[in-house]
């Protein structure tokens, strides 16, 4: 069990220990450095609130003033929707970061901070205040309770797990017919000639352009435009314990993660397949099972799988958790934050029929 677990453990249930283990790494200075040079959001301003954290470290909430995020345009498509946000908005933690900072928040801490944070978002005349990828839990309760927001939107969702002590254990845990086709499958990829790397520093540059063009023919197949750039995904490979996890056929890279290690928990923040190599070289699901093997070869106690394939993570043992993102509108009564307020409540309906639950 890693330090800041230890420390939750006798407080805290399960999924409050997991939550905090998988959101750490977003809380960090070397994750939120990194962010600031990221080029797939205009951002205008930016400021970083603080409070006690349930943990013993303090909550570091970014609050970012953006005109644009390639992100958020992607939920727009998922919704069948476009230019819901007539101009700038605040985000309090990047829609990026999987699960924001706001989570660890200590009791009676996090309205206060909601509310420095739209005042700030008002002196930055921003449309709205979006407090993004907040988890079901206590501070989901309070801020509905004592910080009623305009609109709740379920945008996403992630899937983790709990690792346990060897793969064994894992494949034990999985119904019969997924461990067979796990088996199965990886069994095939590697009669194929296909390998699993971890690349870290210069080594992951090398091949992050390789990288970022199969994220992007993801995107594409699943009809969105690509969420990230070969800037944005350098950047995020400064953080701290960032690497990539490939599967490669030859000089050709079929599947990949840019994931980040980081107390006790491996993030599956990007990653992307070539379609043409998901059935001839099973790429997908090989790398998953030597993903796995390697995040408990390493110590990891957790695993967030990520955002997506919803289905086939959880056919493979991974339990979704969902995320919403709370908006507080800066001019409610307007005739702008009314639009706005109907046109987001809409985002969520339809964001709801897409994902199927």
């Amino acid at each position: 069990m890693t330090a800041s677990s230890q420390r939750l453990s006798r407080a805290a249930d399960s999924s409050t220990i997991e939550m905090m283990s998988c959101g750490a790494v977003f809380n960090t200075s070397g994750w939120q450095q990194a962010w600031a040079q990221c080029t797939v959001e205009s951002v205008c301003q930016r400021r970083l609130l603080t409070a006690d954290g349930v943990d013993e470290a303090d909550v570091r909430l970014p609050l970012y003033a953006t005109a644009d995020s390639a992100l958020w345009r992607g939920y727009e498509d998922d919704a069948g929707m476009t230019d819901v946000l007539a101009g700038p908005i605040t985000y309090a933690s990047s829609l990026y970061a999987i699960s924001s900072p706001i989570n660890r928040c200590r009791n009676g801490q996090v309205v206060c901070l909601v509310d420095e944070a739209l005042d700030q978002a008002r002196a930055w005349q921003t449309t709205a205040l979006a407090v993004t990828n907040v988890e079901p839990g206590s501070v989901l309760t309070q801020l509905r309770q004592q910080r009623p927001p305009d609109v709740v939107v379920r945008l996403d969702a992630t899937c983790r797990r709990a690792l346990p002590g060897c793969v064994e254990d894992f494949l034990a845990g999985l119904g019969k017919s997924a461990r067979s086709e796990l088996r199965r499958r990886s069994r095939r990829a590697e009669e194929q000639d296909v390998i699993f790397h971890e690349r870290t520093g210069a080594a992951a540059a090398a091949i992050l352009p390789s990288f970022c063009a199969v994220t992007a023919e993801t995107a594409q197949r699943h009809g969105n435009k690509p969420l990230y750039d070969l800037h944005t995904l350098k950047s995020v490979l400064d953080v701290p314990g960032a690497r990539l996890l490939t599967a490669e056929h030859g000089r050709d890279l079929l599947a990949g993660t840019l994931s980040v290690l980081h107390d006790g928990c491996l993030v599956v923040w990007a990653g992307g397949a070539l379609e043409s190599a998901l059935h001839t070289h099973h790429s997908y699901i090989y790398l998953l099972g030597k993903t796995v093997h390697w995040a408990i070869d390493h110590g990891c106690c957790f695993m967030d799988f990520g955002r997506g394939t919803f289905d086939f993570k959880q056919r493979h043992g991974f339990h979704r958790t969902n995320l919403y993102t709370l908006y507080y509108l800066t001019d409610p009564a307007s005739q702008q934050g009314s639009r706005l307020a109907k046109q987001l409540a809409e985002v969520d309906a339809r964001i709801h029929e897409f994902l199927g639950f």
